[in-house]
């Protein structure tokens, strides 16, 4: 049996604007916060056609224009690079990635999304041994490991843009850039330099649909709002977008 998708039409709908829907439909207020979190843009995943057109017809009523599609019809990602430097010229900017540099063409770019989630504080070296050690410690001792606290978790920024030959999905994180093409621009602040080096691009990028988390942190706005539940789900929101932008 086909299975279905329900996605809000609007390109830069907020990742919990249309909880209402959800919550009418008799979905408790926390189930609701976590599904849009982790599906950004959709209302329902995996649904049978009938339910679906159900739930496409509530999110109407409300004000909420929506997609329908099949599961199997969903947009697929281009190959996906993974740039250490992005550098601005005048028809499009330079990717660095694995030793090759990439040139992009601005008008060859049809989405910029930029996303903030939750993701899980990375260890430092240390602590990572010292927990290794202790596995091994307690397993020769035959005795169980005692509870481990919960993970600790962080904020965290990235973004994709689409664009260039093929075409390509740029991934982007703070982390992981050189900033130092900013010049004079450049601040000590990681988010400060990705806003400034994803708003030359978008400024330039004219035809090219953007996300929420996009335009939030272009303009300054807090970020916590729009935040999805964890990597995987940056995934789902960027394949609502290219939906979105596709209709």
């Amino acid at each position: 049996m086909s299975l279905y998708a329900v996605a809000l039409r609007a390109i830069q709908a907020p990742t919990l604007a249309a909880a209402p829907v959800l919550t009418a439909a008799g979905k408790p207020a926390d189930e609701t916060a976590t599904f849009l979190r982790a599906n950004p843009g959709f209302l329902g995943r995996r649904l049978p056609l009938a339910d679906a057109r159900a739930l496409a017809e509530a999110a109407a009523a409300a004000g909420f224009p929506v997609i329908i599609a099949a599961e199997a019809g969903l947009p697929v990602f281009p190959p996906a690079v993974f740039p250490e430097k992005i550098e601005i010229a005048d028809d499009g900017f330079y990717a660095s990635a694995a030793g090759s540099r990439l040139f992009i063409p601005y008008a060859s770019v049809t989405v910029i999304a930029a996303a903030v989630y939750e993701g899980p504080v990375e260890p430092a070296t240390l602590s990572a041994l010292k927990a290794g050690l202790f596995s091994r410690l307690y397993a020769l001792a035959g005795r169980p490991l005692p509870p481990s606290p919960a993970p600790e978790s962080e904020t965290r920024l990235l973004a994709d843009i689409i664009g260039g030959p093929g075409p390509l999905r740029l991934r982007l994180r703070p982390e992981d850039l050189d900033f130092s093409p900013l010049g004079k621009e450049l601040s000590p602040s990681s988010e400060a330099n990705f806003r400034k080096l994803l708003g030359e691009v978008a400024a330039r990028s004219f035809t090219a649909a953007g996300s929420a988390c996009l335009a939030a942190l272009l303009a300054g706005r807090p970020l916590g709002p729009l935040r999805y539940g964890g990597a995987e789900a940056c995934d789902e929101a960027l394949t609502r977008l290219l939906l979105a932008a596709a209709a």
